[in-house]
């Protein structure tokens, strides 16, 4: 980024916080500065990789302190929003889609377990 774009901040965050951004720099390899600029002004990501594991590490935060169900609830409305995004984009038919989704539904039943699970 250009030198002239960036200023310099200093903040006081909670602990939590700094452990967030920090996690969030390493999963991406970015500066923490550039996590608070794709966080706050919407910048987009062109790597799956990296946009994947920003929006889990995202979900994975507001989501914390939900109870199995909620958590749940919010999963099956994430989904659909996803899946209706990739039908929307009409790259992909609507079968193809529905068994990756399928497929991939192993690791999010696993995902669930695991979190009622640390809830009891």
């Amino acid at each position: 980024m250009s030198e002239e774009l960036l200023r310099e901040i200093h903040a006081t965050v909670t602990k939590q916080t700094k452990e967030e951004l920090l996690k969030h720099s390493e999963h991406l390899k970015i500066p923490i500065g550039e996590v608070i600029d794709m966080l706050l002004s919407g910048t987009s990501i062109k790597d799956p990789e990296q946009a994947s594991a920003l929006i889990r590490d995202y979900i994975e935060m507001i989501t914390s302190s939900q109870n199995a169900e909620q958590l749940e609830r919010t999963f099956f409305l994430i989904m659909g929003f996803c899946f209706n995004a990739i039908i929307e984009t009409k790259k992909y038919n609507f079968e193809e889609t529905l068994s990756a989704m399928v497929a991939n539904s192993r690791t999010f039943q696993e995902y669930l377990k695991k979190s009622k699970s640390d809830e009891t």
